[in-house]
């Protein structure tokens, strides 16, 4: 039977049956060695995908938030708008109202929130609109 191995065509078959072995044993190794990394690259795709899916719905939600809030924001300019209309048309009557009462310039600017320079313009067309006025019914 030692003849057998020292025999010199059995002996390259050894080598080979044994080469071939040495490589299915290194495949089976590589291959659970994928398999793992497999296993791990799928539960971290999940576990990213989770993460993504928390992220995407925080941002509908802050889409939302933001499109609520650009609403209020233009209703609230809207509101502001109207206030400022109300205030100046105001200011115009109130100093309407004392210049027709006679009360002079500097006071009437004062108490409307004009400028001295648009009062003093109002009482000239007062005057000049009482002067046709009167002319009128001369």
């Amino acid at each position: 039977m030692i003849e057998l191995f020292y025999n010199e065509t059995f002996l390259p078959w050894i080598v080979v049956v044994g080469f071939c072995a040495l490589n299915f044993l290194l495949l089976l190794f590589v291959n659970g060695k994928a398999k793992n990394q497999q296993r791990e690259y799928n539960n971290r795709l999940r576990e990213m995908d989770k993460k993504l899916r928390v992220v995407i719905s925080g941002s509908l939600g802050v889409g939302q938030r933001i499109i609520s809030l650009e609403k209020k924001l233009h209703s609230l300019e809207n509101k502001q708008d109207s206030m400022e209309k109300n205030d100046v048309d105001f200011s115009y009557a109130r100093a309407q109202m004392l210049i027709e009462q006679g009360v002079d310039v500097k006071t009437v600017a004062a108490n409307s929130g004009l400028s001295s320079s648009e009062v003093d313009l109002m009482r000239m067309l007062h005057e000049h609109s009482r002067q046709g006025h009167v002319a009128v019914h001369s």
